[in-house]
């Protein structure tokens, strides 16, 4: 939708600056319940810190026991069964 009203990106969007994006806040607060803060990452992108993002991500989303990844909701690695912390 950010697109059709002419933005690049979420964060150039002026209900997402506005916080009055009802479907960003529908997803962003599911995504909450896992932990994961979709605002903050954004603003890590926007200011350019992807690859710090990204490794954080990776960090965060890597089972310890296999090394593949995992998913955000998962309280359990789909590759080789381990319980997620």
């Amino acid at each position: 939708m950010y697109k059709r009203k002419g933005n690049k990106l979420l964060y150039e969007c002026q209900e997402y600056i506005n916080d009055t994006c009802d479907k960003f806040k529908n997803l962003a607060d599911d995504y909450l319940e896992t932990g994961v803060n979709l605002r903050e990452n954004l603003l890590k992108i926007k200011e350019g810190k992807v690859e710090e993002w990204l490794q954080e991500s990776q960090k965060k989303y890597t089972c310890k026991a296999c090394e593949k990844p995992l998913a955000v909701w998962t309280t359990k690695c789909h590759h080789c069964g381990a319980e997620i912390n």
